[in-house]
């Protein structure tokens, strides 16, 4: 059950990082758009 255990988190971990990227990218084309 460890293995599952750890398996989550690395998929926690990855949804994190895109979940971050893709703001980041939102919030870059908010600031273009309203320039």
């Amino acid at each position: 059950s460890s293995e599952a255990v750890v398996k989550y988190k690395e998929v926690e971990l990855l949804q994190a990082k895109l979940f971050h990227s893709m703001s980041i990218k939102l919030v870059r084309t908010r600031e273009t758009l309203l320039k």
